[in-house]
């Protein structure tokens, strides 16, 4: 019977290949032919698997949302997709579809990555929609008029309540997206062969980028790019691999709220983009010439200085009625702050770092503990730091309020 039922489901699958093959490359302005709405693909629903095709979409304003687990912006986009299908009823259809593969979608669904829990839903392990609609960066969202006719290539960004109202009365205007070719510098096809370094710094949101920062390499040369995220990140994104002391909260500005600096309302126009390639013999120079080239074009300079700083301090007292702090070994387990939050078999900067990564933690923490070998300890999610310190107590460990020379990065306007 199992053989049965696989055979089944390869014939499904393979006569969709088949049907999708003659539709070709679809364009902006191009009208969705009828074998379109009959290839069947598979369907990840409520944790499960099977088999669909878009026809129950024809006659509405389809919006495809190209995603991948590891997209940052694709996962954040989700909830707010969810709300605004909800306000526009009935004509707007959904349909997320990914490369990804089952196995990695039923991890991801199970996982606090997952924003939306039992509301997702995708296409999954697609090789068809990827051909009709080939792109080479995330979220790409394709928008396909109730008329059958593709009406726009967007970024994620696009997908809003006022951009629906405006496709659904046939009058959609939207700046395309650009895809740009991937693992080159931007706006390039190719690295010169004698490329000795290529460096850009824009100001202003760059279409079809995405947001983020990765490595890329390419032949003998590495690159790293920070892209449409505010200045700050960027000098923070860079600061994190030159300096191995620093983290979220040990910048310092000597100007006041600045927005162009800061954005925190993620404005368009103050996003920025920096793309840095050298030649790879000297990628240990990567990020410390990154640093010198924001300082020197970005209108701010950043500086590493000594400075007393308030902060928390992290202390270790043995209690002869604690808890056993130190580790008695097994897998690493790092799961701290949720409902069944432990720490296995890791040293206490994993602690640090967590403790650094709660909402209400907004100075630095110093490790003053003095211990050296690893730990296991249990810390569910806290609300504050009496819980916090509450959890850590019954082991020995306090969070104290103190003033220490730290260093710091202190941001200053040129």
């Amino acid at each position: 019977m199992k053989r049965i039922i696989l055979t089944g489901f390869m014939l499904i699958f393979y006569l969709s290949i088949y049907a999708a093959g003659p539709i070709g490359v679809l364009k902006v302005g191009d009208r969705v032919p009828d074998a379109f709405w009959s290839v069947s693909y598979k369907y990840f629903k409520g944790g499960k698997v099977f088999t669909q095709n878009l026809s129950g979409y024809r006659g509405k304003l389809l919006v495809i949302d190209f995603w991948a687990t590891s997209c940052v912006p694709c996962l954040r986009d989700m909830p707010g997709q969810l709300e605004v299908i909800k306000r526009t009823g009935q004509n707007v259809g959904l349909v997320r579809a990914t490369y990804v593969k089952e196995e990695h979608i039923r991890k991801f669904y199970a996982s606090p990555s997952n924003l939306i829990g039992t509301g997702f839903e995708s296409i999954i392990s697609d090789t068809v929609l990827l051909k009709i609609f080939p792109h080479s960066l995330i979220p790409h969202l394709v928008w396909i008029g109730a008329d059958g006719f593709v009406k726009a290539f967007t970024d994620g960004e696009a997908f809003n309540q006022e951009k629906i109202g405006l496709a659904l009365k046939h009058s959609f205007i939207e700046t395309q997206k650009q895809d740009l070719t991937v693992n080159v510098p931007l706006y390039m096809e190719k690295i010169p062969a004698n490329m000795v370094s290529i460096n850009m710094l824009f100001k202003g949101h760059v279409n079809g980028l995405g947001s983020g920062n990765e490595y890329r390499t390419l032949g003998d040369k590495t690159g790293y790019l920070v892209k449409n995220l505010p200045l700050r990140w960027l000098y923070t994104s860079v600061a994190m691999k030159k300096f191995t002391w620093f983290g979220n909260h040990r910048m310092v500005t000597n100007f006041g709220d600045d927005e162009t600096f800061n954005s925190y309302q993620l404005k368009k126009e103050n996003q920025w983009t920096i793309d840095f390639w050298l030649p790879t013999r000297d990628s240990l120079h990567l990020f410390s010439r990154m640093f010198d080239y924001l300082n020197a074009n970005s209108g701010y300079r950043a500086e590493a200085k000594k400075l007393n700083t308030k902060c928390l301090v992290l202390s270790y007292s043995p209690k002869a009625n604690g808890i056993e702090l130190l580790s008695h070994g097994g897998s690493m387990i790092n799961r701290l702050f949720r409902a069944d939050g432990k720490l296995v078999n890791a040293p206490v900067k994993y602690l640090l770092n967590r403790i650094l990564d709660q909402k209400f933690i907004s100075l630095p923490v110093v490790d003053e503990t003095g211990i050296t070998a690893n730990i296991d300890l249990v810390i569910p999610k806290c609300e504050n730091l009496e819980a916090l310190n509450a959890a850590l107590a019954v082991y020995g460990l306090v969070l104290t309020p103190s003033v220490r020379e730290l260093d710091m990065l202190v941001i200053s306007r040129n």
